[in-house]
């Protein structure tokens, strides 16, 4: 939540990928939509938040939202953890553009180091891994301009390669998932000096360009 609550803007809210609605917690009281492909997800966020009238959940991908909401335009997109599982990649940022109001905001956060990819990025269906050249050259083409590009979480990175690379896990185990989780602000504050070199994610904020 501290790496995009301070990015989004007033006005209407679009989550891509919102799951059962974790992101949509932090959004409570605000103009909020969240699309989502899995159907059960989508019922199970409309359930958990049927006191939320001005929060909307729709059953969609990125590549039916646009047709789906009706034209609706929105001041931030966020997407956290979906675009990897996206196979052109560009064209799903260009979906994404044509959501926003001009000059609105893109959070976007992706995983980071294709040197990273392993079989765990394969059992989840991701296409691909990002180095932050790679990422701001498509978000270019795809419209917007980047005002931010940040690695983030250097710990989950180094936790990401022993599991994934060396002990050849093909799936997160919830033991480490719970210890990561339990340790993970202390973690942020001693992994917060090495940001700037690696980490298991970029974060990008960009603005529509007009």
């Amino acid at each position: 939540y501290r790496l995009i609550a301070p990015h989004v803007k007033r006005g209407r809210i679009i989550e891509i990928g919102c799951g059962t609605g974790n992101i949509a917690a932090l959004f409570g009281g605000r103009d909020f939509t969240g699309i989502d492909p899995d159907g059960q997800a989508i019922r199970v966020a409309r359930r958990r938040f049927r006191s939320e009238k001005n929060f909307r959940f729709v059953h969609a991908g990125i590549e039916d939202a646009r047709r789906k909401l009706g034209g609706r335009k929105f001041d931030t997109v966020i997407c956290m953890n979906v675009l990897e599982h996206v196979r052109d990649d560009v064209h799903g940022l260009e979906e994404m553009a044509t959501l926003l109001q001009r000059g609105g905001t893109l959070v976007l956060l992706v995983p980071a180091n294709q040197w990273a990819y392993n079989d765990l990025d394969r059992n989840m269906k991701h296409f691909r891994r990002y180095s932050k050249g790679e990422l701001a050259e498509k978000l270019s083409a795809a419209g917007f301009e980047t005002k931010s590009l940040e690695s983030t979480n250097p710990f989950g990175l180094l936790g990401w390669v022993i599991s994934g690379t060396i002990m050849r896990d093909k799936e997160l185990k919830s033991g480490k998932l719970m210890f990561f989780d339990r340790f993970l602000w202390l973690f942020e504050k001693i992994g917060k000096p090495f940001e700037k070199f690696a980490g298991l994610s970029i974060i990008a904020i960009c603005r529509k360009k007009e």
